[in-house]
């Protein structure tokens, strides 16, 4: 994604713009940097073991959003890309966010 942006969108990290290419599961999971982030943007695709949620449900439960929470500071936007295919997915989503 990194490259794709650089060549076709001109993103230049810089001093003031970190960008990380990594597993964000295990990213969010294992850090420390509590309130470290202006901007988190979330855009992962689905699995094969569930083609009616995306992301898949591991980064959509409450545990996990409170993690992404931590570490945004007190002004920062976190842009979550969601798409559900049926009601009680929705639901649950909306429910999980609003339990933050």
């Amino acid at each position: 994604m990194l490259t794709v942006a650089e060549k076709h969108f001109g993103f230049q990290p810089g001093d003031k713009i970190e960008s990380l290419c990594t597993d964000a599961y295990d990213f969010i999971e294992k850090s420390q940097e509590k309130g470290a982030f202006d901007l988190i943007i979330m855009d992962i695709n689905y699995t094969e073991d569930d083609l009616k949620i995306s992301p898949p449900w591991k980064f959509l439960e409450t545990e996990f959003l409170q993690k992404i929470v931590d570490l945004a500071n007190d002004n920062a936007l976190i842009a979550l890309n969601i798409l559900y295919y049926s009601n009680d997915a929705k639901k649950r989503v909306f429910d999980n966010i609003k339990a933050i």
